[in-house]
């Protein structure tokens, strides 16, 4: 008789935890589509309350108010929070929410420390009348500003589009330029803003994309905003020696 005595094999459990949460950035750009974006947040984080704004109010101006308004209530939860100082708060627009920044910087009472433009539509006049030859430019500002800017219709646009309402920026505005053709678009703010002896500034790249691709670039522009909002929202310079005439620039604005 066998007297060996078998144990019974136990089977080793990892002991489970709850996984790490992913960190999310959102990315906003003129490639993917909205629909895709609405879906994936609705699917993920939202219940399907005011699901079909965009489709509702896109082109329109409560488009442009719904935006703003957005800016408004951040800084407000972010005050009530205690998280920022109301008078520090610098904004930046880039492709389609350029239009959002400028009526903001035009029509909300919310004060902003410092602004960058970035290639973008803004509901002008000037960008109307230069880029009409494109398909949506010419319906889409008509729908932001309330009709054509003539006869009846240039009393709405006198309220509504940023550029007719230059008088009121009360901003120091930084605009990157990222070819010739962005020069064309964004020379109502800079001719306007400068005319009235507002602080603004232009910085022109020679061929660059919609979205900067060369390093060189990307830095001219990023650096630069970084630069921008530092001197502005902190009053702090680059010890860089490089950077000295833009410091001298900026200084001649205040």
């Amino acid at each position: 008789m066998n007297d060996t005595v078998t144990e019974p094999r136990l089977k080793a459990r990892s002991k489970t935890k709850r996984p790490r949460l992913y960190k999310v950035i959102l990315v906003n750009d003129d490639f993917t589509p909205k629909e895709f974006v609405v879906m994936v947040l609705q699917a993920e984080y939202f219940e399907d309350e005011d699901k079909e704004w965009w489709y509702k109010e896109s082109g329109t101006p409560k488009e442009v108010e719904r935006y703003v308004s957005d800016y408004e209530g951040a800084i407000d939860y972010l005050d009530a929070k205690g998280l920022l100082d109301r008078n520090r708060v610098g904004i930046v627009g880039f492709s389609r929410t350029c239009l959002y920044v400028k009526y903001a910087l035009t029509h909300s009472k919310y004060h902003f420390a410092a602004a960058s433009i970035n290639d973008g539509i803004d509901g002008g006049y000037f960008q109307y009348i230069a880029f009409n030859a494109s398909a949506n430019a010419p319906v889409e500002f008509e729908g932001f500003n309330g009709g054509i800017p003539f006869g009846q219709g240039l009393e709405s646009w006198t309220k509504r589009s940023p550029g007719f309402n230059l008088d009121k920026v009360q901003t120091p505005v930084r605009i990157t330029a990222e070819n010739l053709e962005v020069i064309l678009s964004e020379w109502e703010w800079f001719a306007g803003l400068r005319r009235l002896g507002k602080p603004v500034e232009m910085i022109a790249i020679q061929d660059g994309l919609h979205e900067l691709q060369r390093p060189w670039e990307r830095m001219i522009s990023l650096q630069g905003n970084v630069d921008w909002f530092t001197f502005w929202l902190k009053g702090e310079e680059d010890p860089d020696p490089s950077k000295a005439e833009q410091y001298a620039r900026w200084r001649r604005m205040r």
